[in-house]
């Protein structure tokens, strides 16, 4: 009896210790798919919000190079091409830097198409480096027949939701937010080793000028044109990046 006591307490611990083994290789994988796309010298994506005020918005980028993107607001589309943290901003049909738009956002106080755009700006990454950060930092990763699903880190979630405020903008523009009960899950495709396509599923209450917003929302990403992506730069847009001030 004590022999195959011992013999199921063996094989108790060979069933966790394969589970653990083949979580930790999902993770690698899935940060590896991540890490994949990431190292690919461009590609464009296409995302689309769902019970969020955002419409849908796209976006290049090169490795090393420019990247470019959308912001949608009060059915308005405004572009924006960075290098680096320079960012110059189409508006009214006429390019602008950063300290313009930052400027335009305080002349016209309150929330304004500027100082939204300010805020994407300030809270903008890649695809890639949205993933990346979310893969370092999740629970109960599960491998799906196309790809993973986890539930992200209150933190990240968290982080998420909150509008991050430009560096160096003024108070009275900018209320303090803050954000309660934020949770969220992850869902991501892989195809060849590399991230396909990114779904993040949002929860919590923003409060701000003592008001609650709930936030129910799911961003779809999808990524395409991987290594076929040209980013066309106008000259104007190349000026006001040279003026631009990082924020």
């Amino acid at each position: 009896m004590t022999r195959l006591k011992l013999l199921g307490g063996l094989a108790v611990l060979a069933f966790f210790w394969a589970a653990s083994v083949g979580r930790a290789d999902d993770k690698t994988d899935l940060q590896g798919a991540v890490k994949k796309l990431a190292d690919s010298a461009n590609y464009s994506w296409a995302t689309t919000v769902e019970g969020g005020r955002g419409g849908p918005s796209d976006g290049k980028t090169e490795n090393g190079g420019y990247t470019s993107f959308t912001i949608n607001f009060q059915n308005e589309v405004y572009e924006v091409i960075m290098k680096g943290e320079k960012a110059a901003i189409k508006m009214d049909n006429r390019w602008l830097s950063q300290a313009e738009v930052r400027k335009a956002a305080d002349d016209a106080g309150g929330f304004s198409p500027e100082l939204i755009v300010t805020f994407r700006i300030a809270a903008f990454k890649t695809p890639a480096a949205q993933a990346k950060d979310i893969a370092d930092k999740f629970t109960n990763l599960k491998k799906t027949d196309d790809g993973y699903t986890a539930d992200l880190a209150d933190e990240t979630a968290k982080g998420l939701l909150t509008f991050r405020r430009p560096a160096g903008a003024g108070q009275d523009n900018f209320p303090p937010m803050t954000v309660k009960d934020a949770k969220g899950t992850l869902k991501l495709w892989v195809h060849d080793g590399a991230m396909t396509k990114m779904q993040i599923h949002l929860t919590g209450t923003r409060s701000f000028n003592d008001q609650d917003q709930p936030v129910d929302q799911t961003m779809t990403t999808e990524i395409k044109d991987v290594g076929k992506t040209k980013i066309s730069v106008p000259d104007e847009a190349k000026k006001k990046l040279d003026a631009a001030i990082p924020g």
